[in-house]
């Protein structure tokens, strides 16, 4: 496989990994969020061992959440991710000795058109 055909695989699989990341950092969220709660509660009533072992879960929890939800911002759209891949083919196709011959063509004919236009 080309790396255009990379480009589209992994358009798909980024469609449905944004959604992902924001699921698992929702999830571990709410998990620090009520082991933070309950960390606050045990706290309180001088449960030593179990305050620690909470407090490390919290900790978890909130640092999982913060990093997939920072992996969730740069994710590009599928959108962006095949605009990329039609700029990469069409830099191929120009750059070759016939697209660079076909573009002077183009180009050639564009000039005579607006020659012809501004004698008008």
């Amino acid at each position: 496989m080309n790396n255009l055909s990379w480009l589209i695989y992994l358009s798909d699989v980024v469609e449905s990994l944004k959604p992902f990341l924001i699921f698992v950092s929702f999830v571990t969220g709410s998990a620090g969020f009520v082991c933070t709660a309950v960390y606050v509660g045990v706290s309180i009533e001088g449960e030593v061992h179990a305050a620690r072992i909470l407090k490390k879960i919290a900790i978890s929890g909130w640092s999982f959440c913060i990093i997939t939800s920072l992996l969730a911002v740069p994710v590009p759209s599928q959108k962006t991710i095949l605009m990329i891949a039609a700029s990469e083919s069409a830099e191929a196709l120009v750059t070759t000795p016939e697209g660079v011959t076909v573009r002077k063509i183009i180009n050639d004919k564009l000039n005579s058109l607006i020659q012809e236009g501004v004698k008008k």
